[in-house]
């Protein structure tokens, strides 16, 4: 499915014990211009520094909220 990628900037990403943070830029792959990463701005957890998460760990996305369920923790780093 082909979408825009600007929908997914400033998407909520929640763990499963907690708010991670929020999207804000977007790693592709230079052949086939598939989402490799997204770096997420996270919270007081990590003091507002930006992390990688492969796109395979959002679980679900609820776009009426503008939130993905990712299946890791807070702790996973």
């Amino acid at each position: 499915m082909l979408s825009n990628a600007t929908h997914l900037k400033g998407l909520v990403i929640r763990a499963t014990d907690g708010e991670l943070g929020t999207v804000d830029q977007f790693y592709f792959d230079d052949e086939t211009w598939a989402i490799r990463y997204l770096t997420v701005e996270t919270g007081g957890w990590l003091g507002g520094r930006l992390v990688l998460i492969s796109p395979f760990s959002v679980v679900h996305t609820d776009w009426p909220s503008q939130a993905a369920g990712c299946g890791a923790d807070e702790k996973a780093g």
